[in-house]
């Protein structure tokens, strides 16, 4: 709106709206008595609702339109031609002045119509005068940041020259997490000045809650004035908002008294009424409160202090400091984001419900990033990994005592940017820093938790979970439960399970740092918490199995603090109450126990009981607390009846982790317990056929062997049943065993140890030994293999005609209980079955002749055989058990038996489940199978063209076509337990076996199996998917894959269909053909002469080139512009020509050129993610070699993988067996391509805190890839295994720039550039991981010890910048040369490593030459130093070289003749001789 200034017009105006309240008075009280809902009926899309107050001046009433709920205020017309347009005019352009402010709500519609005026404005549900009666009741500091918020929105309303007229409780609105908001201004609306002597005008204008409290100033009564005012003009004045606002303030701190009604103000008037003594004296204790009000309610206009005066004067007396220099700031950006502002010539903006859905979670999502500053700017005890600590180190001692209590609880809370808190009492916080004694957190608690609810993103909400986590421990304990528990509580209801869990596990580490307890919340568990959470486990029954996961690892952690409540409630009463209601506390205290172990009870039952197997392990996972709440005789009744039955379980991770806890339970129960109950189990559970099971028991044994919970008399016989186990095929059984014999040795007197013991483990000992681990281990017999294990295994379960396992009936039993095994031998037989003794005895006694019928036991005991037994035995000879080793399956026969029978007898055992993964591949032999020999399978691979050419069609109708997926990629890992019929074809090592003879044969039959792989480019794994241009790409060819297996069987058929097999990519026509590689430049004779500059380029900088090693030379280079351009080398360096003889345009910046090992062909890669490889197609005419095009072979594109990533560095490799293409990405992920599909092979992803990978290279068998990080770490993968091998660092861990293959000093070396910034560059050997060469960049000599590898702390590493004297920006190897560019000196430094002292700069425009002095630091070590010397003359011409940065240097050799090409950033190529 455009303001005229002339004096004339304002005062016209201001004498027409001052005299406006008068009028309406009259014309309100003779308008006709009409319901107010007839005059909301006539507005568009407005809905009447109720009527707000009973006001007879201007009709309020709530409604409802499409955006939700509003207020409006209606004045009825008294006629209908009664016109509101200049006093609408007048509040809609205040309003669009106050539209600006965060803390003012205006009128978003102004509307006339001939009945009405309508004022319509948001309707927000609290005001300040229902805020002070609801719960929760604000605290101190909350009550100090409202009236700092009041001050600055009337000091920002002020400043617009504005004036309220009615501030007061009722016209200040306030949100659910206490921001405030002016509304309802009545500068244009209310008279300034009322009669002292008519309170009817105050209660008809002002008095609409009819409280008769009155807030306006004292200078407003005058009568004189106010009947002038109704002809002339009433001015109000800034200093009465100063009045009513101090009213305003001084009642919110009384807890909602009001300072003055009417009566009382004209006693203040008059000077009969002591404010201060009868007031503020009463409801404040603090001087400096009281003096703030007094500074506003002054009697005298002139001595009230203005808004900005005040805020200054009580600026770190009344108001914390950092009210100013954060928090006020900080929530008015929050509440800018979630407003709009108004544009231009309108007092407010159109917006939707639907467009602010998501602005909590903006506000959020900013919280949760800028958590750190807040700390920072609040002093609140913020601890940053790596030690560094944000507040004073007095108060890590609360961290120390805390953590000791809450040893079974997670202590600390991670948040982004490497920072983390610890849970602590507030007390011992609050006492060290202000901040937090303050309780200023609350402040944002308040906002957070009332967002909670709208938040619509998952994700947020959980931030915000956890923000609400942290601020809760910078508050007092009262606050954590009544201020933060509840909206917790209510995120149980929440739909996602993410969001329950956190709150679940949020709750519990809230509740974790409580040490005081006020009355009403002594209940709390019983009452409130304790149904919620029952009825949480309920209504996830049905539902995924994640939060009852986590609720059952908490459930201990619950009962931790569940049992520490109990004790502050008692011993509060303890102190509160007298001796005679000990007794009284006593009973309310025990039937209140009652209830929360009873509830606890039902909630741990119900999780033991669960079907799921996850659950049961969770809750193992910290279940001693939970043993500890319920005490020994609960423990016993409720948890171990349960625990026992696991050990039955189908799962074998449910029993590892029951026996992982059992030790700790036997702690608390007692040796009873575990003599009756767990020992027996323990030693039964030994036989479990899961090896892990088995390794479980064995060290939960040896833990409670070392606590002395185990009597002696059990000695004997546990030493009895595990001493075999020293012939075991597992190497931890082994070790375990063996610790277990060692802590009975130590429990046991000399006499008893050689005595007892002795006799029983001798015989699995090659000699005595001293009896330590050491020496036990070294001198133990060499187990039995894993064949032989399982083919025992096997045996003992097939015998039918048997003696070698035919057992004694016997009644003894060991000391468990258990009833002993014992087996036949050769006297029981004799006795028995009728064996001749004497013919025995004769036979046997004949030297140097074995009989077959019998074995020896270690005690030399004979053990009688069946023809079945012996061809057993023959059997185990053929797989490589000796005679003299026989006693050893006969030693494990006793444990063999009972492992096998319970495979054997149990049908549903998970070995027989097809789904099932063994936790210890362990599979056991396959009882099925008949001795058949295995055969081998031939495979043929051709081109489908060249098949069908030879005649093959009349067999393609039998053959089956496959297409190419890369979803099949696993397909090749048989599944051996997840088809019935391969069972058939195994043998007890997963070897495949074929029943009929091996014949090798090429002819072909009618079940051969062919594989065509013809991926299309609808497929989102095809190398051609999404490019538009798959017509300029040369098709792939078909392949055929052909065996020779001729036999029926189904799944051999299938299993030999999911081979990928491939001809090598010499056999693929369209590389062209192999190209005789030229032997490698001899670049000792480089002299540095520039024989061509060529400027083609210029300006487009080239970021890669390669050169041709073939018998026709030719350069490549990529430019920033996407071009990619060949010369013809021998053209140019005879002068014939300077241009480039070819271009193929790529489209995009070219990151890496790198030539396709033995063919004419190159791969590019580019950064809108292509990855093309071209062939150079080429052709000799009589002398000339003439080039003909460059033609796009293969094809892809790494951003249709679902991520913005394209290649940085690229390797290629071909061999018979194998062509693939190495690539690094932006995103540091290593991707594996085979080059003649494009198929990706395999991703390897290094660890992102060993830094950035800058730089790759493979060995020359492609099989170690070496990387190179930004925090100077040097990384060895196996590419085979998909494993990473050593890391190491060294110097000062500069980031590393390059890695190439040495191969003058052996396959193992590998040249690196970076690491040291006092290094040009170092030579590893990267298997035994020392430094042979380090080059250096200055003839200062370091210490050997900056070269020593470390490979410990490499996560801890920080980036340290690139820190080089000389920066290199390129490199090249070539036989025993070295070429690198040194930025600093724009020049090109050629180390010769057959002769080290010869090493030079071949280019360089310096005034320096460069002498080189190698010295022989260690045997393994040898430095090279760099001496710079001035020479005496410089004749050469800079200009002829580079003076940019050179991006890519290459060598080849023309005519015998060494050629170096630097190629630079401004576009210029250097072929040097």
């Amino acid at each position: 709106m455009n303001w005229r200034n002339t004096k004339a017009v304002r005062l016209s105006k201001r004498k027409a709206y001052s005299i406006m309240g008068a009028q309406l008075s009259l014309v309100v009280q003779a308008s006709p008595s009409i319901a107010i809902f007839s005059y909301i009926d006539v507005l568009e899309e407005v809905h009447y609702v109720s009527q707000l107050n009973s006001s007879r001046f201007l009709k309020t009433c709530k409604a409802l339109d499409p955006n939700g709920e509003i207020v409006i205020k209606v004045f009825i017309k008294p006629k209908d031609q009664y016109s509101l347009r200049p006093f609408l005019q007048r509040i809609r352009a205040q309003s669009f002045k106050l539209g600006q402010l965060p803390h003012v709500l205006n009128y978003s519609k102004l509307i006339e119509t001939n009945r009405a005026g309508y004022m319509i404005r948001q309707h927000l549900k609290n005001n300040l005068y229902d805020r002070l009666s609801l719960r929760p009741y604000l605290q101190d500091i909350e009550l100090k940041f409202i009236a700092f918020q009041l001050l600055n929105a009337l000091k920002d309303i002020h400043n617009l020259n504005i004036v309220h007229g009615d501030i007061k409780t009722e016209n200040i609105l306030v949100t659910s997490w206490n921001w405030c908001i002016l509304t309802d201004f009545a500068a244009f609306i209310k008279p300034v000045y009322l009669p002292e002597d008519n309170p009817g005008e105050f209660l008809f204008y002002f008095d609409t809650s009819k409280r008769r409290t009155c807030y306006l100033a004292p200078e407003r009564f005058n009568s004189k004035l106010y009947q002038d005012g109704k002809s002339n003009n009433g001015r109000l004045t800034k200093e009465m908002d100063i009045f009513s606002l101090g009213c305003v303030i001084a009642e919110i701190f009384a807890e909602g008294r009001p300072i003055f009604n009417l009566s009382q103000l004209f006693k203040y008037k008059s000077n009969s009424y002591d404010v201060n003594r009868e007031f503020l004296m009463e409801e404040m204790n603090s001087t400096d409160l009281r003096n703030l009000v007094l500074d506003m309610i002054q009697l005298d206009p002139s001595k009230r202090l203005s808004c900005d005066e005040l805020l200054n004067k009580y600026r770190g007396i009344f108001f914390p400091d950092y009210f100013y220099t954060f928090i006020y700031d900080y929530f008015r950006n929050l509440v800018t984001m979630t407003t709009s502002t108004p544009i231009s010539d309108n007092t407010c903006t159109n917006s939707t419900l639907e467009d602010n859905v998501k602005l909590l979670d903006e506000t959020t999502e900013k919280i949760y990033r800028d958590f750190s500053q807040i700390c920072h700017c609040l002093d609140f005890p913020l601890i940053k990994d790596g030690g560094e600590i944000s507040s004073d180190p007095p108060i890590l001692e609360s961290y120390k005592i805390e953590i000791e209590i809450s040893r079974f609880l997670n202590t600390n809370l991670y948040f982004p940017q490497n920072y983390h808190l610890v849970l602590q009492q507030f007390t011992k916080v609050s006492e060290k820093v202000k901040s937090v004694k303050e309780e200023c957190a609350l402040l944002f608690i308040s906002y957070l938790s009332h967002s909670i609810r709208s938040i619509v993103s998952t994700a947020t909400k959980l931030k915000n979970l956890e923000l609400l986590a942290v601020f809760a421990q910078f508050v007092s304990d009262e606050n954590k439960i009544d201020r933060v528990v509840p909206y917790f509580v209510c995120c149980f209801e929440d739909s996602d399970q993410d969001v329950q869990a956190l709150s679940l596990l949020t709750l519990i580490q809230v509740l974790t740092s409580v040490r005081k307890l006020n009355q009403l919340n002594e209940n709390i568990f019983v009452d409130y918490l304790l149904p919620r959470l029952k009825r949480l486990l309920i209504s996830n029954r049905q539902n995924a199995n994640y939060l009852r996961i986590v609720f059952a690892n908490c459930l201990s952690d619950l009962a931790i603090i569940i049992n520490r409540f109990q004790e502050f409630t008692f011993a509060q009463h303890c102190n509160d109450n007298s001796m005679d209601n000990n007794t009284e506390i006593m009973e309310s205290s025990t039937k209140y126990s009652a209830k929360l172990i009873q509830s606890v009870e039902d909630l741990t039952v119900s999780f033991l009981t669960d079907n799921d197997t996850y659950v049961k392990m969770a809750l193992l996972q910290n279940i001693l607390p939970l043993c500890k709440f319920f005490g020994r005789e609960r423990t016993n009744d409720i948890i171990l009846s349960h625990l026992i039955t696991y050990l039955n379980d189908k799962d074998p991770a449910l029993r590892v982790s029951l026996i992982q806890t059992i030790s700790g339970i036997s702690i608390l129960l007692g040796t009873v317990t575990l003599e009756q109950y767990i020992l027996p189990l323990l030693i039964q559970t030994i036989t479990d056929s899961e090896e892990l099971v088995v390794i479980s028991v064995l060290q939960s044994l040896k833990s409670l062997f070392k606590t002395g919970l185990i009597r002696k008399k059990y000695y004997i016989d546990i030493s009895k049943t595990t001493s075999p186990l020293l012939l075991h095929p597992n190497n931890w059984i082994r070790q375990f065993t063996l610790m277990i014999i060692i802590e009975i040795i130590n429990k046991l007197s000399k006499a008893e140890v050689y005595c007892i013991l002795y006799p029983i483990i001798r015989p699995f000992f090659e000699f005595d030994v001293e009896f330590n681990f050491k020496s036990m281990i070294s001198c133990c017999k060499q187990p039995v293999s894993r064949s032989v294990y399982n083919l025992l295994c096997s045996w003992s379960v097939r015998a039918s005609k048997s003696l070698f396992w035919k057992k004694i009936i016997t009644n003894h039993v060991d000391s468990f209980g258990n009833n002993r095994i014992e087996f036949i031998t050769k006297n029981y037989s004799s006795k028995n079955y009728g064996f001749n003794k004497r013919d025995t005895k004769s036979s046997s006694s004949l030297k140097g002749i074995k009989t077959s019928s019998t074995v020896y036991s270690h005690d030399n005991k004979e053990i009688p055989l069946t023809a079945e037994d012996r061809n057993w035995i023959d059997k185990f000879h053929i797989i490589g058990l000796t005679e003299k080793d026989i006693w050893k399956i006969v030693a494990l026969r006793g444990y063999v038996i009972r492992t096998a029978r319970v495979m054997a007898a149990n049908p549903d055992f998970p070995y027989n489940n097809s789904n099932y993964r063994p936790l210890v591949q362990n599979s056991p032999p396959n009882l099925n199978l008949t001795n058949i020999m295995p055969r081998n399978i031939f495979f043929d691979v051709e081109f489908a063209e060249e098949s069908t050419s030879e005649g093959q069609d009349s067999n393609l109708e039998n053959q089956q076509i496959y297409k190419y997926d890369e979803s099949e990629k696993d397909s090749n890992k048989l599944n051996i337990n997840g088809s019935k019929q391969l069972s058939t074809v195994m043998d007890i090592n997963g070897s495949l076996i074929f029943k009929n003879k091996s014949i090798a044969t090429t002819t072909s039959n009618l079940k051969n199996v062919f594989v065509q792989l013809e991926p299309t480019s609808y497929h989102m794994h095809s190398p051609n998917h999404g490019l538009k241009d798959n017509a300029n790409v040369k098709p792939e060819r078909k392949v055929v894959v052909s065996n020779s297996y001729e036999g029926d069987v189904e799944s051999i058929e299938k299993f030999l269909s999911t081979f990928k097999i491939l001809p090598p990519l010499r056999d693929y026509k369209e590389f062209g053909p192999i190209q005789e590689i030229v032997r490698s430049p001899n670049m000792g004779n480089l002299r540095g002469k520039l024989i061509a500059t060529l400027m083609e380029n210029e300006p487009n900088s080239i970021t890669s080139s390669a050169v041709s090693p073939g018998e026709t030379p030719y350069l490549i280079t990529g430019s920033d512009q996407g071009v990619i351009k060949i010369w013809n080398l021998k053209e140019i360096i005879v002068g014939e020509v300077y241009s480039s003889s070819l271009t193929y345009d790529c489209s995009s910046t070219v990151t890496q050129i790198t030539m396709i090992p033995n063919f004419d062909a190159f791969a590019v890669s580019s950064k809108d993610g292509q990855i093309i490889v071209l062939k150079v197609n080429h052709y000799q005419q009589e002398s000339e070699v003439k080039f003909l095009n460059c033609e796009c072979i293969r094809k892809i594109n790494l951003k249709n993988f679902g991520k913005n990533e394209y290649a940085v560095r690229m390797r290629a490799f071909v061999n018979e067996e194998k062509s693939l293409l190495v690539a690094l990405t932006n995103l540091s992920r290593v991707i594996i391509f085979d080059i003649r599909t494009l198929e990706r092979l395999q991703i390897i992803e290094n660890s992102p805190r060993h830094g950035a990978v800058s730089s790759i290279c493979i060995d020359e068998e492609c099989c170690v890839l070496i990387l190179g990080t930004t925090r100077g770490i040097i990384d060895i993968w196996d590419i085979r295994f998909n494993v990473l091998i050593r890391s190491w660092s060294f110097g000062d861990h500069a980031p590393i720039t390059h890695v190439e293959v040495c191969q003058f000093y052996g396959k193992n070396s590998v040249i690196v550039v970076g690491g040291s910034s006092k290094t040009f560059l170092t030579i590893w050997n990267f298997v035994k991981g020392h430094c042979q060469y380090a080059f250096i960049n200055s003839d200062e000599q370091p210490s050997m010890e900056h070269f020593l590898p470390i490979e410990k702390g490499l996560e801890e590493l920080n980036f340290c910048g690139i820190r080089s004297l000389n920066a290199l920006s390129t490199i090249s190897v070539s036989n025993d040369k070295i070429l690198l560019t040194d930025e600093a000196t724009s020049s090109i430094v050629m180390f010769s490593l057959n002769e080290l002292s010869s090493s030079k700069a071949v280019i360089s425009p310096s005034r320096f030459s460069d002498v080189f002095i190698p010295t022989q630091v260690t045997a393994n070590l040898t430095m090279l130093l760099r001496k710079m010397k001035r020479t005496s003359t410089h004749s050469v011409d800079d200009s002829l070289y580079h003076h940019d940065i050179i991006n890519s240097i290459s060598t080849c050799e023309v005519d015998e003749t060494p050629l170096l090409v630097a190629c630079d950033n401004s576009g210029l190529i250097g072929i040097f001789q």
